[in-house]
């Protein structure tokens, strides 16, 4: 009988530590592990006056173990019902409500694990502390190890300062030497006048159409017939805004400062870059010759300008912003069925992105980005003076160059 009551112990001190640790994982046992066998000395030690804490109440559980110690003439019968004996006692301040939820939620986990042992009690279930969820950081962007890896001499950031310079003289002889009026707008402009007597191409006739502002008379700029139309000088003006910023951080500061943050963080850094959503800016107006549709590029690039100069630089999305910015001023050029010259275009990028990304020479690589980016303008040029945006300023400048004499 004295066994019988060990064993019964046992199975309760099991259900005691069960209800201890109601938020844990229930684990079977493991077969290559033998849980250690207790004494009843241990668990008459170790498991008298238990306190439990149940939902604001205050339980305690107490084992009426001193009638084991009874002389043999005891009662088997009073014995096992001293066992079988729980006191629980309530603070006065707590709640009958939460008193009842309270022993609703023992009554459960009693019948849990007395389901989940065995029936000799024995072997009984491995209680495992519940861990934490891991949680998944996203691997921030080192930008200090970036810019250790895309590190340039002294000579080389003159190079890049170097290879800048062409786009912007380019521009400005696009517009001043009159570029954007071709020898077949002229021939059109005299066909469709002729037989016209408003059209004697005499010097009198000149002088007028100058005075009235539609001609332009300059001996510096002889093929300079005329204002340029505005679509052709918003291609020109955006490369010639960019040009001095990037030739200052390239020159004069990337070329001095130490390579990693110093470079990536200073200011002229960030006007090279934000200058270059100034291009986006404009070219989207070069490209399609419509005011909404700038102002709509006009909008998305000044938030990306504002960006530039946030306390953390961000390589890899102002990397994603620019590509965005250059989608969205060559999607007119698509949308007007000039496929040949956005496949040219989008050669001259990807080739250049490919460059800049991948470093495939070295440090030289940034000096070849800046050439190949360099074949873009002339073809920007040329689809801004295409526009019907241009043909009018076109129409009125071949008119002059006819007064002129050409």
């Amino acid at each position: 009988m004295a066994e019988a009551n060990l064993k019964q112990l046992e199975a309760k001190m099991k259900r005691q530590q069960f209800r201890r640790k109601n938020r844990t994982i229930l684990r079977g046992p493991d077969p290559e592990k033998e849980m250690p066998q207790r004494s009843p000395s241990d668990i008459i030690g170790n498991n008298s006056g238990d306190d439990i804490d149940r939902n604001r109440g205050r339980w305690t559980q107490r084992l009426d173990t001193m009638d084991l110690l009874r002389p043999e003439g005891g009662n088997d019968n009073n014995i096992q019902n001293d066992n079988s004996s729980f006191e629980a006692s309530v603070d006065d301040k707590e709640d009958s409500v939460y008193s009842s939820c309270s022993l609703s939620i023992a009554d459960d986990l009693d019948g849990i694990g007395d389901a989940l042992m065995e029936e000799d009690g024995e072997q009984g279930l491995e209680m495992l502390p519940l861990t934490e969820p891991k949680s998944f950081k996203k691997k921030e962007f080192d930008v200090g190890a970036y810019m250790d890896g895309r590190e340039m001499t002294a000579a080389q950031e003159k190079w890049n300062a170097i290879t800048v310079v062409p786009n912007p003289i380019y521009c400005l002889h696009f517009l001043l030497a009159g570029r954007w009026l071709s020898q077949d707008a002229i021939e059109l402009a005299r066909v469709a006048t002729k037989g016209l007597e408003d059209l004697d191409p005499t010097v009198e006739n000149f002088n007028t159409f100058v005075e009235e502002g539609g001609c332009i008379d300059s001996n510096w700029f002889p093929n300079l017939h005329a204002c340029p139309p505005l679509p052709v000088i918003a291609v020109a003006l955006g490369i010639v805004l960019h040009a001095p910023f990037s030739f200052l951080y390239h020159w004069h500061y990337a070329s001095r400062l130490p390579p990693g943050m110093a470079r990536i963080d200073h200011w002229s850094r960030r006007l090279d870059h934000a200058f270059i959503h100034v291009i986006s800016a404009l070219m989207s107006y070069g490209t399609s010759g419509r005011w909404d549709y700038f102002l709509a590029n006009l909008m998305y690039n000044l938030e990306c300008i504002h960006r530039q100069f946030r306390k953390k630089v961000r390589p890899r999305a102002n990397k994603i912003r620019i590509l965005i910015s250059l989608i969205a001023y060559t999607i007119p050029i698509l949308r007007r069925g000039e496929i040949t010259l956005f496949l040219e275009l989008w050669l001259v990028f990807v080739t250049a992105a490919w460059l800049f990304a991948a470093y495939p020479i070295g440090g030289w690589s940034h000096v070849a980005f800046h050439a190949a980016i360099a074949l873009a303008p002339p073809l920007l040029l040329v689809a801004a003076s295409r526009l019907e945006a241009s043909q009018g300023q076109i129409a009125i400048a071949a008119r002059c160059a006819i007064l002129a004499g050409k």
